[in-house]
């Protein structure tokens, strides 16, 4: 079946349209991910800080 030049273009933009919203939505995903880390990161570095102070070392990290 051959489908009319303007009916190709329809397909291919709605294609376009679904990637366009997986590559933002795994975008999205990597800033969640990467946000998460960054929590993560700083509670061990304030738990580091805790321990050092408990044992008399007072420098920064």
């Amino acid at each position: 079946m051959l489908l009319s030049f303007g009916m190709m273009l329809k397909i291919i933009n709605i294609i376009l349209i679904i990637e366009i919203f997986a590559l933002f939505s795994f975008l999205f995903y990597l800033r969640y991910k990467a946000y998460k880390a960054k929590k993560e990161t700083d509670r061990w570095i304030k738990e580091v800080e805790k321990e050092r102070k408990q044992d008399g070392e007072n420098r920064n990290v």
